[in-house]
């Protein structure tokens, strides 16, 4: 549905948690982000990226909401701290975090070039259906960034089977970054490389 009004009509159909361990990439000179973890809480989401290449899996995902009116919280800024989780099939996966330190200009904050990748990966499912394996790339338009500071980062891995997350215990952090992102994408994905054939 590409109405207008979708997020005042229907909001349970624009929002959702998620939960995303990603890395910088490049494919020959095309910079990017892939996302080899990603956690959602509705299965409208996961459906999608199955389909787009991204790996994602239902959990429960939980982030920090800070309200400055409420007197029991601090606002957004300096000494605040924020984090979320990532639970599945009643476990803890990991949590981040950061506690803020500074204020920082936007157009600081770590950047992914332009796009994302996705890698589809569908099994062969009998001798006549052949394995789909491809790299796709997906433009990202008009990207923003703001609202953004800096502070000391947290990361915990929990033991949990089947995340594949072990090689990442005990990785060395070396900054953490609360901000406000968006970004349009382009109307299809291109694929980069074909592994199947």
């Amino acid at each position: 549905d590409q109405s207008p009004n979708q997020a005042y009509e229907h909001p349970e159909r624009t929002q959702y948690g998620e939960g995303i361990i990603g890395i910088f990439c490049r494919f020959g000179e095309q910079e990017g982000f892939y996302q080899p973890f990603i956690w959602v809480d509705k299965d409208w989401s996961m459906i999608f990226g199955h389909y787009m290449g991204w790996p994602k899996k239902l959990a429960r995902v939980h982030r920090t909401h800070l309200n400055s009116f409420n007197p029991a919280m601090s606002e957004l800024g300096q000494g605040a701290k924020v984090s979320g989780v990532v639970d599945r099939m009643g476990q803890r996966v990991f949590r981040i975090g950061v506690e803020i330190e500074s204020e920082e200009p936007g157009d600081t904050i770590p950047g992914f070039g332009d796009r994302c990748f996705m890698l589809r990966h569908f099994p062969a499912v009998g001798p006549e259906i052949p394995e789909t394996r491809q790299l796709l790339s997906l433009k990202l338009e008009g990207m923003r960034v703001g609202d953004a500071w800096s502070g000391k980062p947290l990361l915990e891995i929990d033991d949990n089977a089947n995340e594949e997350l072990d090689l990442l215990r005990g990785a060395r952090l070396i900054g953490g970054h609360v901000y406000r992102q968006g970004w349009t994408t382009t109307a299809s994905a291109q694929l980069v490389h074909d592994y199947s054939r």
